[in-house]
């Protein structure tokens, strides 16, 4: 018996060390998830470059949404445009934040960490009367928020929501964004 277990034990040690019974290698790299988009910084911007954001073209389809910390229907909006973002990054979603200025490090900043916006980009108007600003940049805007304006890749808008938007306007909105003109 003990003869016998020497023998395997041989043979167990010759099968290792030709890499296994098959005699190749097997490299496994550990599983990793894809790494996701950075969380967005504010970013402060006057009213020429607002006028900008909705008047240029910037050769993919764009989503501009008009919100506020302090706008409930903006914030139940916002897992929208986040997972539509997440779908879709051929598209440019852009989250125009009308707070006051002053109030961006103890408002905007820790709402963005607190919501985990990622993909998309988040700016906010920096003047002391942000609706004035909107209004300037945006005249067709009625000064209601949530406000969103879905432009074309060659920046013609083709939808405007002066209400909460879900993930079919979202959807119909890319639909036309993307049509042939």
């Amino acid at each position: 018996m003990a003869r016998s277990l020497g023998r395997l034990g041989v043979l167990v040690l010759l099968v290792g060390a030709c890499g296994g019974a098959g005699g190749a290698e097997v490299a496994t790299a550990p599983a990793t998830a894809p790494e996701p988009p950075a969380l967005a910084t504010v970013r402060l911007i006057d009213r020429e470059a607002l006028k900008a954001v909705v008047k240029t073209t910037s050769g993919k389809p764009r989503f501009v949404n008009f919100w506020a910390t302090w706008c409930g229907p903006c914030v139940a909006e916002i897992p929208e445009f986040l997972a539509f973002a997440k779908e879709h990054p051929e598209v440019e979603v852009i989250m125009v934040n009308l707070d006051f200025p002053t109030l961006t490090q103890s408002h905007v900043v820790p709402f963005v960490e607190r919501h985990d916006l990622r993909g998309v980009s988040v700016v906010q108007v920096d003047d002391p009367d942000p609706a004035a600003a909107v209004s300037w940049a945006v005249p067709e805007w009625t000064s209601a928020i949530p406000y969103t304006i879905v432009l074309a890749a060659d920046g013609s808008p083709v939808a405007r929501h002066g209400v909460a938007i879900d993930r079919a306007k979202l959807e119909r909105g890319l639909e036309l964004a993307i049509e042939p003109r």
